[in-house]
């Protein structure tokens, strides 16, 4: 219970921090902003491209969050779970190594039929 907390409240953080950090990037690219680059383009289209180079790093740091929150997560998981079901958790875990491929197999088919389809 404890580490749900601690998680929810570590993920709600980086989430701030991470929209603050966006935020910071927005204004300090528009600080740095030439007058000559600002006559060529309206202001429209200028924020268009800035919230969209804001968006991408925003996705960046999620997604280095998550790369890196994520091992930590599956070892404290497999951890809990050796402690409530033993020596059967590694049935678990190798049903879903040896599933992992096959898995990854039928999406990659899903998705090209996807794709020449449209």
């Amino acid at each position: 219970m404890q580490y749900c907390l601690l998680k929810v409240l570590c993920l709600c953080l980086c989430f701030h921090m991470t929209f603050l950090m966006s935020k910071c990037i927005l204004c300090a690219k528009a600080m740095t902003l030439s007058p000559a680059s600002s006559r060529n383009a309206t202001v429209g289209e200028i924020v268009n491209l800035m919230s969209v180079d804001v968006q991408k790093v925003q996705d960046l740091c999620h997604i280095v969050n998550f790369m890196l929150s994520s091992p930590v997560i599956i070892v404290i998981a497999i951890y809990c779970l050796w402690q409530i079901l033993g020596p059967s958790t590694l049935s678990g875990i190798i049903f879903m190594l040896v599933i992992l491929p096959v898995n990854s197999v039928i999406i990659a088919k899903k998705v090209r039929d996807f794709q020449v389809s449209f």
